[in-house]
């Protein structure tokens, strides 16, 4: 998919929203499923984020598949998994590891699962301001629409 990018004020006030969303790929801490654990000690985990298309002006689902270094060997498929960046990748292909899990058993997955992952876990405050620092008010708002049902299952654990 080719990107288009437009000098700030061409495209209306949608610019800082696409510088947004494109930079919250690199960030420090990312969240994501477990999608298999076949490798010894590393965990292969998709990170699905929301892209603002420039033409379009909607919002696409855009995934990408990282490999993390599970020293300890504790998840399974289907766990929702926070992820930090090494300051040395351990290969050209591990370059995060694993700061914390949640078991997919005990947590539903919807599109909201980064802000209910970071709510319901104790996690370190420094990775909730990561997070919020990149989350813009718009993809937020989408969010939070999503399913309200789920939001409701969540909140009575």
């Amino acid at each position: 998919m080719h990107w288009r990018v437009y000098p700030a004020g061409l495209r209306g006030d949608q610019s800082h929203i696409m510088s947004v969303t494109r930079s919250s790929v690199h960030a420090k801490w990312i969240v994501g499923k477990v999608i298999g654990t076949a490798m010894q000690k590393t965990a292969k985990v998709r990170v699905t984020r929301l892209v603002l298309d420039p033409y379009l002006l909607k919002y696409f689902n855009k995934r990408k598949t990282y490999f993390a270094h599970d020293a300890l060997q504790q998840c399974t498929v289907g766990d929702i998994v926070l992820l930090k960046a090494l300051p040395v990748p351990r290969t050209k292909h591990v370059k995060h590891e694993l700061a914390a899990r949640k078991s997919s058993a005990s947590f539903p997955i919807n599109k909201s699962y980064l802000w209910e992952f970071l709510r319901l876990n104790t996690v370190c405050s420094e990775a909730m301001t990561h997070a919020a620092s990149w989350q813009s008010s718009q993809i937020q708002e989408h969010l939070w629409r999503e399913d309200s049902q789920t939001r409701v299952a969540i909140e009575s654990l």
